[in-house]
């Protein structure tokens, strides 16, 4: 059985934790994980939450990637959002309909960077920018999952995608792309 190593520096600023007043800032620096013989390693990674006139704002900026995430809930109905959404794309459990979330959108945008490290994850995978634009609501008439992502190369194996530019949206029980 592998075992696993987690080592990192941690600061925690929690100045107001409530999901109408978030104001948080985590850093992490010289996180290394190891297991097996899977490493990685992120330099550093800063964390910031915060409620700014009404939206909850969450940014993360790192090594390996960076993402902006806004949304008119907070923190704690984000997930409800989720599910609500989620439910008309996944099988239902127990047939029970997924509680209705408030109305909200939550935005995000994520660039992952390149980096040699997620080959250690995923076998003969690399890339090179990627760019990920995605918004979730239940605000239309039909709960809606909508984005566009981009990338300069895609590699997987012999695989090959280069220049990708995709648009996506889900809509009812249906996906369209271009």
């Amino acid at each position: 059985k592998d075992s696993m190593l987690v080592s990192t520096q941690v600061k925690i600023d929690l100045k107001n934790s409530s999901p109408q007043n978030l104001d948080a800032m985590v850093r992490i620096d010289s996180l290394l994980w190891e297991s097996g013989n899977k490493k990685l390693f992120v330099d550093t990674a800063v964390l910031l939450a915060l409620v700014r006139n009404d939206s909850t704002i969450i940014n993360l900026s790192s090594s390996l990637a960076d993402a902006d995430v806004a949304s008119n809930l907070n923190y704690q109905q984000m997930p409800e959002l989720f599910n609500e959404v989620m439910a008309y794309y996944l099988p239902k459990q127990n047939n029970e309909p997924a509680a209705k979330a408030a109305a909200g959108t939550v935005v995000a945008h994520i660039f992952i960077k390149p980096n040699d490290q997620f080959s250690n994850f995923v076998k003969d995978f690399s890339f090179k920018n990627v760019l990920a634009d995605v918004s979730v609501s239940n605000q239309e008439k039909d709960s809606v999952v909508k984005g566009h992502i981009a990338a300069k190369e895609i590699k997987v194996g012999e695989n090959r995608v280069s220049n990708l530019a995709a648009t996506y949206w889900l809509i009812g029980n249906y996906l369209e792309a271009k």
